[in-house]
């Protein structure tokens, strides 16, 4: 596992992100934009990296959009145990 010791800004401006966003699942598009408008223009395998190190933190979750095609990020929010329940997009 990684040192959660190394942060990029690019890396804290998605965690603030997703936990801003803690009751929606978004898309890393919408970080993108997120990103864009902060003065970040990392590329989407930077974006890719960051997440899948929040996910083995378990400080994010992914699920699956409706259509299948891509995959939605979602901050775990520990006091709900988020870890211990169904998630459900409709």
């Amino acid at each position: 596992m990684r040192s959660e010791g190394y942060k990029t800004k690019t890396g804290m401006l998605i965690l603030s992100f997703l936990e801003e966003k803690k009751d929606t699942a978004v898309s890393v598009h919408d970080i993108s934009e997120f990103l864009s408008q902060k003065g970040e223009r990392p590329n989407v395998s930077t974006i890719y990296r960051q997440l899948e190190k929040l996910m083995e933190q378990k400080k994010v979750m992914a699920h699956s959009a409706e259509d299948g095609k891509k995959s939605l990020y979602q901050y775990i929010v520990k006091d709900n145990h988020c870890m211990n329940h169904l998630h459900i997009q409709c």
